[in-house]
């Protein structure tokens, strides 16, 4: 310890106080981090056929709002889409129609 205009200041720093105030950085930089992305991940919201009577989330970060009921299976086929038609008008906005 020396002394700096009547302060004392630490010459040497032990390995657990570095490790301490590394923690404590990185802590404090991904808080700012995150309270960034939630701030600005809100105030970019998109709707797409969006209906009353139909509960919507936010799909993670991307802004994008989803319908709470999904659909996903099969692929659409001639004989197997009238469901889909209902859904759409309901206000239906994702369909997951990935092959397995």
């Amino acid at each position: 310890m020396t002394k700096q205009h009547g302060l004392t200041v630490a010459t040497q720093i032990s390995r657990r106080g570095l490790l301490c105030s590394a923690a404590a950085a990185i802590a404090v930089g991904s808080w700012h981090g995150k309270a960034e992305a939630t701030a600005s991940s809100s105030a970019t919201v998109e709707w797409r056929n969006r209906q009353t009577g139909m509960a919507y989330r936010q799909l993670g970060r991307t802004g994008l709002m989803i319908s709470e009921v999904i659909c996903g299976g099969d692929p659409i086929k001639l004989d197997n889409y009238q469901h889909l038609s209902l859904a759409l008008e309901m206000g239906l906005n994702y369909l997951d129609m990935a092959p397995v």
